[in-house]
Parts: C-alpha cells; structure tokens; sequence
C-alpha cells in the first residue's frame, strides 16, 4: 500500500489521524491461528466407526476442518498420542486393550498425565477361510505350533487336522502394530501348548497302587503334546525365559503380515487357496460373502458367543483421550458424544457390528463424558 507524501498542515488533526490510520494497515497483522483439525488414531478395528463419525463431524460443521482418521495399530497409536499435548499430537486413540504401566509412564514423560478411557463395545479376533474350503477347526495352542514352528502341514501340528499348507495372512508380526495378535492369540496359544507340554506325573497317582486312570489319561495327553511339539519344530526352549509375551514368528512365509489393513489380509485369503486369515470382527462380518469363520477352541464368533465371552478372542473397543485437553478441542466433545450415543444397542456402530456393552458399563462410559466435557 502506498503512503502519502505531502507535508502535514498545522491544525490539520484530521488529516493527521488519516495519515497515522493509513500507516497502521500498512504493518503486517498477527495471521489468525490455523483451524484446529481432530487427529485420531489406533487399532483398525476402531477404523470403520471413526471414520463415520468423522464424516458426520464434517457434514454437520461445513466450516470446521474434516478430522484425520489413521490406523496403525493399538501400540503404535499410543505411542502417537501419548507423544505430547496441543494440535501436533493426536487427540483421541482407539484401542483393543488397556494401556500398560511402560506406556502410561511414557505418557506421562511427555506431560500427559489425565487419561480416560471411554468403552465402546466388544469386538474380537477371528480366523477365517474361503466359504469353498473343507471344515477346519483350531486351537490357539495348533495356532501358536504353527506359527512359531517350521511344520510344513496343520497335520504336521495336530494328526486331526487336515493335511494342508500352512499359510496364514493377518496383521503385520510387530507388536506395536498387530498386538492383538500376540494378546489374543499366539500368548495364550503358548501358555496352552506350554501346559500342554508339561509333564507332571505325581498328578493323580495313588501310592502302592500304580498310577490311576487319570494319571494314564494325563500322561497320554502330554506324550501326545510333546510329539506334537516336535512335529511342529518347537524345542522345550521355546518356552522358557518369558518367550510367551512375545512368540517369535516364524518368517520363512508361511505367515505374512499386512500392517494394520484388514482389507489386504481378506482380499489374499479369497486369492490363496488353503489360506487362514486373522480379522477383526467386523471386517470378517463385511467379507461373510466370500469368508466363513473358523471355529476357536471349539467355538464359532458371533455376536452371541462375543457378547457372552464365550468366545476366547474377545476384546473390549474404546477410546482414550486426554481429559484435561479435550474439553478446549473445538468440536471434540461432540465427536466423543457420537461414538457413545453410536455404540448404544440399535445405534450406527451396531449396525456395523459392534457388539454392545452391558447398560451399567455404558451408563458409566457416559458419565465419565460428562466429567471430562466439564473441565
């Protein structure tokens, strides 16, 4: 902008506050502060719910920045988010488990100190083949065997199962990516072949008397666990020193890893012939066409059997946010508010199928809301 240059007259107070107005425009202005976009992340099981609760977000607030909706995992999101507070970090981390003590203290170094937890529903970890496959039952224990393993056959595993290349597509072997894998599947499939293995013969014996039936029956079964082991490729070592937590995977193939995309490991499932995939619920669900579960330590997934417990892979969906920052996120707790209200029996997320919550764990999840929308 150009200034005037001619001299200033005496008296001339008017033309004085002109001039001194026409050089204030001339000065660069503060820039008003970017627009503050949502940023969630975590498990991609969570990935379908967020998302449709960032469209409607966006829809109903034409003038607010559309949210960013990531999935990269349970352990990796919380990493992200217990990076830091403010618009650098994200806001909201869905998860299918309960933060550890390491990774509320790494929280915490970074001055992230008030966690919430908001439950949302039940999910859970499925197996699944192509519907054209013959029948096929596992155990998280024949999982683990053939994981960690080199058996070449699930019949190498276990004599009942079919004599078929192991192959198995799921989410990527990385903690920080595929945990639930690991928490769901392969440690408890550990511990039961470890159990399994075991032997302990003053179990069930009557003294002067030989051993009892039952002592023959368990003796029998760990004879069997233990060739079981050796078909797969499993030493005694396996076991030992707290390998459990953390199963090493095998890496010769036969089990491959997407990252935390349950669309890659359905679409090389339906293209494998003899293939076993690992999905979150609701995307085996959206894939019933083409996909049919398998059956896990005896029982088939459902929205009874999760919602009951009975079935084995179950995991709690929820959300974590930091409840001293949320209430100052513009539209935050609106979104919040959404999954809630989209989590209740008959809501969005039940539709997609979300497993809901009893009323008294939901009741609960709404008035920590409240608490935190009070801050």
């Amino acid at each position: 902008m150009t200034h005037s240059t001619h001299p200033i007259r005496a008296g001339g107070a008017l033309a004085l506050a002109a001039l001194l107005a026409l050089a204030g425009c001339g000065r660069s202005q503060p820039a008003a502060p970017e627009p503050r976009q949502i940023h969630i992340v975590g498990s991609s099981a969570l990935y379908p719910f967020s998302t449709a609760v960032a469209e409607r977000f966006t829809r109903a607030n034409a003038q607010a920045v559309a949210p960013l909706v990531r999935a990269g995992g349970t352990g990796a999101g919380i990493a992200a988010f217990c990076g830091g507070l403010g618009r650098d970090h994200p806001d909201v981390v869905g998860v299918t488990r309960p933060i550890t003590e390491a990774e509320t203290a790494g929280c915490r170094a970074h001055g992230v100190h008030a966690l919430a937890t908001l439950p949302l529903g039940y999910g859970a970890l499925v197996l699944v083949q192509a519907k054209d496959e013959p029948p096929i039952a596992l155990t998280r224990a024949d999982l683990y065997r053939a994981l960690a393993g080199n058996a070449e056959n699930w019949s190498d595993v276990d004599p009942r199962l079919p004599r078929r290349p192991i192959r198995v597509e799921g989410p990527a072997a990385d903690p920080a990516i595929g945990d639930d894998l690991f928490a769901l599947l392969l440690t408890p499939g550990c511990r039961a072949a470890e159990e399994q293995s075991s032997v302990r013969p003053e179990e069930g014996l009557s003294v002067g008397k030989g051993p009892s039936r039952r002592a023959l029956r368990d003796a029998a079964s760990t004879s069997s666990a233990a060739s079981q082991d050796e078909r797969s490729g499993l030493s005694a070592s396996v076991f030992n020193n707290g390998n459990c937590d953390r199963p090493a995977i095998r890496r010769d193939g036969a089990y491959r890893g997407h990252g935390a995309d349950a669309e890659l490991v359905a679409s090389a499932v339906a293209a494998a012939p003899g293939a076993i995939g690992i999905l979150p619920w609701p995307a085996a669900l959206r894939h019933a066409d083409n996909l049919s579960p398998i059956a896990l330590d005896g029982v088939i997934p459902s929205t009874e059997t999760i919602a009951s417990g009975r079935y084995p892979a179950r995991q709690t969906l929820a959300l974590i946010v930091k409840a001293n920052e949320a209430a100052a996120v513009p539209g935050l707790i609106a979104i919040l508010r959404d999954y809630l209200a989209s989590a209740r029996p008959g809501g969005d997320f039940t539709t997609r199928v979300l497993v809901p919550l009893p009323s008294k764990d939901r009741a609960e999840a709404e008035r920590k809301l409240q608490a935190i929308a009070a801050r």
